[in-house]
């Protein structure tokens, strides 16, 4: 019974990730702003911390390290699907418009 369920996430990892390759572009872009965000929102407690600026709530140092971990693991899901993005443009991507309308 237990390996039946594994296969059903199998097939349903293996469909979410086909949708991810085939968009991957537009995944790191998010990705990409979602870092950046965060860095913004790292600075900003920094800069409130630091007494440079007065925040109305403040974030504790673990936060701020929660925080940064998602920075850095943002960052480099986006920068993947980007490469992943630029093979996939190298190696022609997925069939264009014209290709499926011509029987190819």
């Amino acid at each position: 019974m237990s390996a039946d369920r594994f296969s059903k996430v199998r097939g349903v990892l293996a469909r979410v990730r086909a949708y991810m390759n085939k968009r991957a572009r537009p995944f790191s872009l998010a990705f990409f702003a979602a870092s950046g965000g965060l860095l913004l929102l790292a600075l900003y407690t920094i800069a409130c911390m630091a007494g440079v600026l007065q925040s109305p709530a403040p974030i504790t140092t673990d936060r701020l390290a929660l925080v940064g971990m998602h920075v850095l693991i943002f960052f480099s899901v986006g920068r993947k699907l980007w490469r992943k993005s630029v093979k996939n443009m190298e190696r022609g991507g997925t069939k264009s418009a014209t290709a499926k309308d011509s029987g190819s």
